[in-house]
């Protein structure tokens, strides 16, 4: 079964093999999602779960689905992966002018 592959001789111009499957990067798309996130945020898993999903691409809607389910703690963990404690608004962040002086 399959002995003949080993027999023949090889190509000359060269082989590769390639994974088809792509890494979902849930995570890496999650934070993504947020760092463009336009709106408010929270450091809360409930107020945010909906708008999040809604906003992923199925299949990393599904995989994430996968995530939370499996634990009993993602709403801690997302507390600190979203980096989503009060942010001032960007017009109350003093410019390097206004702090040297």
């Amino acid at each position: 079964m399959g002995e003949q592959a080993f027999k023949g001789d090889y190509t000359k111009t060269g082989m590769g093999f390639y994974n088809q499957v792509q890494p979902l990067g849930a995570l890496g798309i999650i934070s993504e999602t947020l760092l463009h996130w336009d709106g408010a945020r929270s450091v809360s898993w409930d107020l945010m779960q909906y708008r999040v999903f809604a906003s992923l691409p199925d299949n990393v809607a599904s995989h994430l689905y996968d995530v939370v389910n499996s634990t009993t703690e993602f709403a801690a963990f997302f507390q600190y992966f979203a980096r989503a404690g009060a942010q001032p608004e960007r017009s109350q962040i003093p410019n390097r002018l206004e702090r040297a002086t």
